[in-house]
């Protein structure tokens, strides 16, 4: 055994072997630390690493059989003896070993301390950390509802985004590197609200969709011209992006709400699947081959569908973070980057790609005081384009004499939204905002107290007749919205209905012994009364939503998709009231023959609130919005009246801002 160690050490087997592996080594650092810089796929570690697995026994046989001499490489037997032992072949070896371990100890200081930001594990695949924050924005700009369909979309060196002016929604662009936020003049008429999709893969369109709600609802999709010119149609179509290569239009028909692959001027549709509840943001991942979207329920998820038609599956199932989305890809396809909401709090995240990114934990990489929302990815990867809000609002009421709205009396600075006044009008219930806890106080403020803590979410509280106990819905992280009750004096909530259900909008009898309320699913809605113990449904209330019982209890108001419906209870009938009206908040006047209602929000400053008599159904503005900037609340913007029947509502007044997240090392 000795003999042959002492062969092997002649031949140089171990040196060559040493070096071997020095290099090997060297190699596999290399590559990973220039990976993200060259933008390579993960397959070429793993190549290299398997290749120099393989390649090691051969680099020992040739050690074996060869030997290096003054005069070239020959067969180890073929040397006489006398130049064996020389040591030219050795220290060629030697100086190689000598070489690669110099090498690779200026490898890893360069990794450590130039390349690799401060603090990040070298062996660590999770998703780097946001260095620092930049605000991009420099004057007043007021963001659309936070829902997640409007995003930033950039072309590299400009933002285009959507926002609030004089209660209309335009578009806005905006440099990369900060600046004054400039309007891009109107594209359509009033009545029509156009929100940016994406760019086109040649930055030289922005995909933009119109929705049109008068004279008849319908959605189109365009192509406008990011330097100039008019827009150009491509058909109908809402919620659409372009493949990577630009062959391909993936949208989302809003009537049959149906997903579609179609060419890029939307001919020869192919229909790829339904989404399983509303349908906002789509994405293409960087290969072309999956596309992921948001899907708006009790609360927002992220799915991902093939484009070779599947059915939708939904990313990070397991995940304890119940809500989130508005996700996109880097452009190397290594990270996917999104937001996330817990007890009321958003922030960015981010997934490593790869394997299953359901096998993957998500990681928080933005911290603050601030929420971050819908990231966009910079067109190099290396920044992520963020809103940011610092949400607040102010309760203000009607004063019909100085015709302008005012702080309500009593409840100065109150940010809070769906109040309502118990039925002889001495007390308030009220949702705090952003915070959605639940309060009550006296109608003049005093003696508040909070009737519900985080994480529970609270909207829609209702009094019952006697002022006693207040209904309301309400939401546990990660579950249905379900309809709650309280004693008005305060203690523990008290789930009404068990069943695993979205259900909204509680409403009571006129003598408090039954709860009426709307209960949602995939496909339709449909109203439900509970009383002494039972759960009924109310007859020919499919597709009707937000019941509203009138005080006399003879009529039930309620939604059915764009118009305003009226039950009577007496005759079994149901009637149109109001056609073309959003779906929001209605509000029984005290007399029984009103409801109020808040007209369609997209309508500019004509946004108003009106009311409607129930046996003539003659509409009557009550007060027009003009500029005043209502606040998005859980069920968009809140608008109430008080006993004298005088327009209560959130005015508006958070902070929006536009940040570029510096994230991936330049």
């Amino acid at each position: 055994m000795g003999q042959f160690v002492d062969e092997l050490k002649r031949r140089s087997v171990f040196r060559v072997g040493a070096a071997y592996l020095a290099v090997a080594w060297l190699v596999l650092q290399f590559l990973d630390v220039v990976r993200d810089i060259l933008v390579l796929p993960d397959w070429i570690g793993r190549f290299t690493l398997f290749a120099s697995i393989i390649g090691f026994p051969f680099a020992l046989l040739v050690a074996w059989a060869y030997e290096m001499t003054p005069e070239g490489v020959k067969v180890t037997d073929d040397v006489e003896a006398p130049q064996k032992p020389a040591p030219f072949g050795r220290l060629k070896i030697d100086l190689v070993i000598m070489g690669a371990l110099s090498l690779v100890i200026v490898l890893l200081i360069v990794d450590n301390y130039v390349i690799r930001p401060t603090g990040q594990s070298v062996a660590s695949d999770d998703p780097p950390m946001v260095s620092d924050y930049h605000q991009l924005t420099r004057s007043p700009v007021i963001f659309p509802p936070s829902s997640s369909q409007f995003k930033i979309v950039t072309d590299g060196a400009r933002l285009y985004f959507s926002d609030w002016e004089n209660g209309q929604m335009g578009l806005r662009q905006l440099s990369v590197s900060g600046g004054e936020a400039i309007r891009i003049p109107r594209m359509f008429d009033d009545e029509s609200i156009v929100v940016q999709n994406e760019m086109t893969p040649d930055n030289a369109h922005l995909l933009i969709s119109e929705f049109r709600y008068s004279p008849e609802r319908s959605f189109s999709l365009w192509q406008w011209p990011v330097l100039g010119g008019s827009p150009r149609k491509l058909g109908k179509g809402s919620v659409g992006i372009f493949s990577p290569d630009g062959s391909r239009l993936f949208y989302v028909d809003m009537d049959s709400s149906k997903m579609y692959l179609a060419n890029a001027d939307l001919s020869e549709p192919k229909l790829l699947g339904t989404p399983p509840g509303g349908f906002h943001w789509p994405k293409f991942s960087p290969d072309g081959n999956w596309i992921r979207f948001n899907v708006e329920g009790p609360y927002r998820s992220i799915w991902e569908i093939s484009v070779e038609g599947s059915d939708p599956r939904r990313v990070l199932p397991e995940w304890e973070f119940t809500n989130h989305c508005c996700g996109s890809w880097t452009p190397d396809g290594k990270y996917f980057v999104f937001q996330a909401t817990r007890d009321n709090r958003t922030q960015i995240w981010a997934v490593r790609e790869g394997a299953a990114v359901t096998d993957s934990s998500p990681v928080q990489i933005t911290t603050g005081a601030l929420d971050f929302r819908r990231p966009t990815i910079g067109k190099n990867g290396k920044k992520i384009f963020v809103f940011s809000w610092q949400r607040r609002g102010e309760v203000v009421r009607y004063d019909s004499e100085i015709e302008r709205f005012v702080p309500l009396p009593g409840f100065e600075n109150l940010s809070a939204e769906f109040l309502e006044y118990s039925r002889d009008e001495e007390w308030l219930a009220y949702v705090s905002h952003p915070e959605r806890t639940l309060w009550r106080s006296r109608s003049d403020g005093s003696q508040r107290l909070q009737l519900t803590d985080p994480p529970m979410q609270v909207a829609m509280p209702q009094w019952s007749p006697d002022g006693q106990t207040l209904a309301f819905v309400g939401q546990q992280p990660g579950q249905d919205w379900n309809i709650y009750t309280i004693p008005a004096e305060g203690g523990t909530p008290r789930s009404v209905h068990t069943e695993s259900s979205t259900q909204w909008a509680p409403t009571w009898s006129h003598d408090g012994k039954t709860l009426a309320f709307s209960q949602r699913d995939k496909d339709h809605s449909q109203i439900l009364y509970v009383g002494t113990g039972t759960v009924t449904d109310l007859k020919g209330s499919k597709e009707l939503d937000i019941p509203r019982w009138s005080r006399n209890g003879r009529y039930l108001a309620a939604h059915s998709e764009d118009s305003l419906i009226l039950f009577n209870f007496e005759t079994g009938l149901s009637e149109t009231l109001v056609a073309n009206v959003s779906r929001g908040h209605y509000i029984w006047a005290n007399d029984n023959q009103h409801i109020y209602y808040y007209g369609n929000y997209s309508r500019g400053p004509d946004r108003s609130l009106y009311r409607v008599n129930i046996n003539d159904k003659v509409v009557e503005k009550v007060v027009r919005f003009g500029e005043v900037r209502t606040s998005w609340g859980v069920n968009g913007p809140w608008v109430g009246v008080d006993p004298d029947g005088a327009a209560l509502l959130l005015r508006d007044q958070s902070i929006d801002n536009i940040y570029a997240l510096d994230w991936l090392p330049e």
